[in-house]
């Protein structure tokens, strides 16, 4: 049934509409939800603005397109997509927001840091920082130990090496013109996170959109190449411990078994949608047969072991401080 509740016409007046990379194609969000669709649902929602009724909208948009598109059609069209964004109860989400900041799209980057997101130099200072990262992580001695006082400087250190990842996915985002209004704090499951909300670069190729996925990971790499060489000038243990756990949030952040940054590239790389869900009902149904993609299932088992992996180690670790 259409809707012409006053409250829900009001609602079609938040949905932002969003052209995309695609010809004809747009995004349409409103809060925490987005779908796709073509010109007609762009014309109809802008006349669910203008609080036009279905039947007229019907008439106008026959006139403009020359052709008939019946009531029924608009029907569908408002019921089977726009309601989605509107009074479909909301998807239990991952991430709990506890700190959000808006961001002003005033923010000034001096010209040379866009430089860093032209494509081919991005990959190739991501490829030599990462492989320096990985090389000087396996053959330095990675027992660093240190007081309690320089390990909390090294984490405070390391909130700040995260706020630079942020503003990886931020700086990438405004050099392919797309907004990121939001930056804040979270619960990602049970772990504490920063993060931005990127919801407007679904508006972009695949190939934008992994660079920007890329592009906290590009940051941390060279943040991490950076303190391998103080750690070597120095030779000062809080490099090393900053570096060593600086390499283990970028190998978390890359792993494809969390939504985390690694996670949405992996779904763009083989154009899989809700992978994460199709992966919890093989894990759900692991012993029933099902058609899921083996590699999905490779995925799935090792996202088990990473996990128990995760809490096994935090477990030793707080285990050390206990006794």
């Amino acid at each position: 049934m259409p809707l012409y509740n006053t409250e829900i016409l009001d609602m079609y007046s938040e949905i932002q509409i969003i052209p995309t990379d695609e010809e004809n194609k747009y995004l349409f969000i409103k809060d925490n939800n987005l779908i796709y669709g073509g010109f007609i649902v762009k014309d109809i929602v802008e006349l669910l603005k203008d609080h036009i009724s279905n039947k007229n909208i019907s008439i106008i948009l026959s006139e403009k397109y020359n052709t008939t598109i019946e009531i029924e059609t608009i029907n569908n069209l408002i019921d089977l997509q726009l309601n989605k964004l509107l009074i479909n109860p909301k998807k239990k989400r991952s991430l709990r927001k506890i700190l959000k900041v808006k961001l002003s799209s005033e923010i000034y980057y001096p010209n040379f840091i866009f430089e860093l997101f032209k494509i081919d130099f991005f990959y190739i200072l991501l490829c030599l920082t990462f492989v320096a990262n990985v090389i000087f992580y396996f053959t330095i001695s990675k027992k660093c130990d240190l007081t309690l006082k320089e390990q909390m400087l090294a984490y405070i250190l390391l909130f700040v090496i995260l706020i630079f990842h942020e503003f990886g996915h931020i700086i990438s985002a405004k050099y392919h013109n797309t907004k990121v209004k939001e930056i804040g704090i979270g619960i990602y499951r049970i772990v504490p996170v920063l993060y931005v909300n990127l919801d407007e670069i679904w508006k972009l190729d695949k190939t934008k959109r992994i660079l920007i996925n890329l592009s906290g990971i590009y940051f941390q790499s060279i943040i991490g190449f950076i303190l391998l060489i103080i750690f070597s000038v120095s030779d000062l243990k809080i490099f090393g411990y900053l570096f060593n756990i600086n390499f283990a949030v970028l190998i978390l952040n890359l792993n494809p078994f969390f939504q985390f940054d690694g996670y949405w590239v992996l779904t763009d790389l083989i154009k899989a949608k809700n992978l994460n869900q199709v992966s919890n009902t093989f894990l759900k149904n692991i012993f029933k047969k099902n058609n899921t993609p083996t590699f999905i299932k490779i995925c799935s088992i090792l996202k088990v072991i990473l996990i128990i992996y995760i809490a096994y180690h935090l477990f030793k670790q707080i285990l050390t401080y206990v006794s």
